[in-house]
């Protein structure tokens, strides 16, 4: 998902709206990320800022959504699943929506 630096303030305030937080943690080299956390799993909005590169002029800001799997030592240790898409992944229900049933199909299976 490719935002430009207007349309990441939108997005962002949407997160916070929705109880993300941001942290500067690097998980996966991102420039900073949103997180949002459950008993059963974790949602995350890592962001990375292109526009340090020359050749990124239009949408200088990437997205990549994670969902991770809390450890349950009865059933799994973790799973992470991860989605960087241009299309539908911008909509923010539709990616928890997918996280839940992510986790339920995953705890009901075992």
């Amino acid at each position: 998902m490719n935002f430009s630096k207007k349309e990441l303030e939108s997005f962002i305030t949407e997160l916070e709206s929705r109880g993300y937080k941001k942290y500067r943690g690097h998980y996966k080299s991102e420039d900073f990320g949103y997180w949002k956390s459950n008993e059963v799993y974790q949602i995350a909005y890592l962001i990375y800022d292109y526009s340090k590169y020359p050749q990124h002029t239009e949408k200088q800001i990437g997205i990549q959504m994670e969902c991770l799997m809390k450890e349950d030592k009865s059933k799994i240790d973790r799973i992470d699943f991860m989605c960087c898409d241009d299309t539908k992944f911008n909509d923010i229900d539709w990616w928890e929506t997918m996280c839940e049933k992510l986790s339920k199909t995953v705890l009901d299976s075992n």
